[in-house]
């Protein structure tokens, strides 16, 4: 499930939607097993002034594991927003049967849209295992790591509105993308970069690489969009671009698509001619990308 809202909920909300965040230790835990209920971190973040606008829970395959999967929120403090547009989020992962460790993040929220972006590699993540004493004090403390780095994620987000791309960029910038997630085979890449860079919003109809990486990373975790591959028989056949519903999926493809951005600002400022070759551009943020690395087709 996926849930976001502009205004924030409160724990008891977030609950009702997804029981897993007061979950127990799954049985398959040993003693060693540090638990601490994601509820009681919520409530440790929300003394610090963040506020619950997101939570996605995971679909489990194995039927023991529901109710203790793992799960991801988005918060933000009002004191962080950057303007009436945009704004930095906090993210927060964890589970209750071990698939994960406690992980932050950051993120941005496109408000127009509820478009939740999350920030590349070059950005701070931190990982908490459950394990040793006061995992509340640690979860706190990377915080404030990630919050620390948000003025920084805003010049880069002014990096990317500022640089302009014609129409022929912006289809080199949106073939990169689908490199990254499925290779540089042609016929196993569903759609056209075209179908990609399609505008759902007039506000997103400018030609800045941030609409284009924007326009982008909507259609291809949304997915929908309709295309052609070819199968094993060697004939043409229909399909569509798959919408991206894993947590651990989504965070990958975010994750590249935003580094993927940040890299194309870089070379566009120093004209490296990199920028108008899709498979080079894409090697710089997977350099696997033949092997489909970010999200299984």
């Amino acid at each position: 499930m996926f849930y976001y809202s502009k205004e924030p909920i409160t724990i008891d909300q977030a609950i009702e939607m997804a029981p897993c965040l007061t979950a127990t230790p799954h049985t398959t835990r040993s003693d060693r097993y540090q638990h601490v209920p994601t509820t009681d971190v919520l409530s440790a973040l929300m003394r610090e002034g963040f506020k619950i606008h997101g939570l996605t829970a995971a679909n489990p395959r194995q039927k023991d594991r529901v109710g203790f999967q793992k799960h991801l929120l988005r918060l933000r403090r009002p004191s962080d927003n950057w303007d009436k547009k945009r704004a930095p989020e906090l993210l927060l992962i964890n589970s209750h049967d071990g698939s994960c460790s406690y992980q932050l993040m950051g993120g941005i929220i496109e408000f127009v849209c509820s478009n939740g972006l999350i920030l590349g590699d070059n950005w701070t993540s931190v990982r908490i295992r459950h394990k040793g004493l006061h995992p509340i004090d640690q979860v706190i403390d990377a915080s404030y790591k990630v919050v620390k780095e948000f003025d920084y994620v805003q010049d880069a987000v002014a990096h990317m509105q500022e640089t302009k791309l014609d129409t022929d960029a912006q289809l080199k910038f949106a073939e990169a993308a689908l490199i990254t997630r499925y290779g540089t085979d042609k016929d196993k890449i569903p759609v056209e970069p075209d179908a990609i860079n399609h505008a759902r919003r007039n506000e997103d109809r400018n030609n800045s690489l941030w609409a284009t990486y924007n326009r982008v990373q909507e259609n291809m975790i949304r997915g929908g969009l309709s295309g052609e591959i070819t199968a094993t028989n060697g004939k043409r056949r229909k399909t569509k671009l798959r919408e991206v519903k894993g947590i651990d999926q989504s965070i990958r493809l975010n994750q590249s698509l935003f580094t993927l951005a940040e890299k194309y600002a870089d070379l566009a400022s120093a004209n490296d001619d990199r920028i108008a070759k899709p498979s080079v551009l894409a090697n710089l943020i997977n350099p696997n990308m033949g092997q489909q690395v970010a999200v299984a087709a």
